[in-house]
C-alpha cells in the first residue's frame, strides 16, 4: 500500500505544482510609467512647496518642497517650455550658505525616476572682477533614498556646456554651467534613479566662480517621470481562489483511500 499510494496521489500533486507555477505569473507586478507633466498641473503662485495628488491616475502623490538660504526668490514658477523654474538672487557666491534645497517625495516606492535640468549656464566675466562671472549655476548633493538606504543617480544626456566636477567636494558630484548659452540644449543634463526610491533631492547653489554678489539666475526642472510596480489586485484574488480549489481537489477522499488500500491488499495476497 505504501508503494501504491504515492503513485496514485503523486500525479495530482505534480499537476498542482505545475498550476502553482503558472498561476504565480498572475500575481506578477506590472510596470506602469507615469509623468508629472508641468503642462497639465499648476504650481500655486507664491508657494515654496506643493503636493500633486494621484499623478496620472497612478495612485501616487508627489510632494515637492523648496528651501532657500542666503538670498531671495519669487518661489518656483512655470514657463511655456514645460519646466518648473527656480529663480534665485543670492547674497553671496558661497554655495554652502546660498542655495535652494529641493526635495521630491513619493507616497510609495517608485523606480526609474528621471528629470532634466535646463538652462544650466554661467554669466559673462564680471567687469569689476575679471576673474569672476556674473553668476554660475551649480547642481550638487543629488541623492535618493529608499527608506534609509541611499540611492545614487546616474547622469545622462549631458550637454557640452555642463562641467562635471568630481574633485571640488570629495564624495559629491557638482554639475556646473560652463558658458552663457541661454536655454540651449547644451546646457542641460538628466538625472536618473533606476533603483527603487521614495525620495529624491538636490541642491541648486551659487558656484564659487561667480562674483561675490551674484546676479539673479534661473534653471528649469523638466517633467518628472517614474515607474510604479502595481500588483493587479483582482488577478491576485483569482489566483488564490484557483490554488485553493486545486489543493482541495488534489486531496483524495476517504472512500478513495479505502479503495486504494483494498486494491493494494488484494494484489499483495
Amino acid at each position: 500500500m505504501l508503494l501504491n499510494l504515492p503513485c496514485t496521489i503523486a500525479p495530482r500533486w505534480r499537476r498542482l505544482a505545475l498550476m502553482t507555477l503558472l498561476l504565480s505569473g498572475l500575481g506578477t507586478s506590472h510596470v506602469h510609467a507615469f509623468v508629472l507633466d508641468w503642462s497639465q498641473v499648476t504650481w500655486n503662485t507664491g508657494s515654496p512647496s506643493q503636493t500633486f495628488s494621484d499623478v496620472q491616475g497612478s495612485g501616487i502623490d508627489i510632494s515637492i518642497s523648496t528651501t532657500l538660504a542666503g538670498g531671495f526668490y519669487n518661489t518656483p514658477t512655470q514657463d511655456n517650455n514645460q519646466n518648473l523654474n527656480l529663480f534665485p538672487d543670492w547674497y553671496s557666491n558661497n554655495g554652502a550658505s546660498s542655495y535652494i534645497d529641493v526635495t521630491i517625495r513619493f507616497t510609495r516606492t517608485v523606480t526609474n525616476v528621471s528629470f532634466s535640468f535646463e538652462d544650466m549656464d554661467r554669466g559673462n566675466i564680471s567687469g569689476s572682477r575679471p576673474t569672476r562671472y556674473y553668476w554660475e549655476d551649480v547642481i550638487e548633493r543629488a541623492n535618493g533614498w529608499n527608506g534609509s538606504s541611499l540611492v545614487t543617480p546616474t547622469a545622462t544626456d549631458v550637454g557640452s556646456n555642463i562641467l562635471i566636477d568630481t574633485t571640488s567636494r570629495p564624495g559629491d558630484v557638482l554639475y556646473r554651467g560652463n558658458t552663457n548659452l541661454n536655454w540651449s540644449p547644451d546646457g542641460s543634463f538628466t538625472l536618473n534613479w533606476e533603483q527603487p526610491v521614495d525620495t529624491v533631492s538636490f541642491r541648486y547653489s551659487s558656484g564659487s566662480r561667480a562674483q561675490s554678489n551674484p546676479a539673479a539666475q534661473v534653471i528649469g526642472i523638466s517633467n518628472i517621470s517614474f515607474h510604479s510596480a502595481v500588483p493587479e489586485a483582482g488577478t491576485l484574488w483569482l489566483g488564490a481562489f484557483l490554488l485553493a480549489a486545486l489543493a482541495l481537489r488534489s486531496i483524495p477522499r476517504v472512500p478513495e483511500l479505502l479503495r486504494i488500500r483494498t486494491r493494494s491488499v488484494s494484489e499483495n495476497s
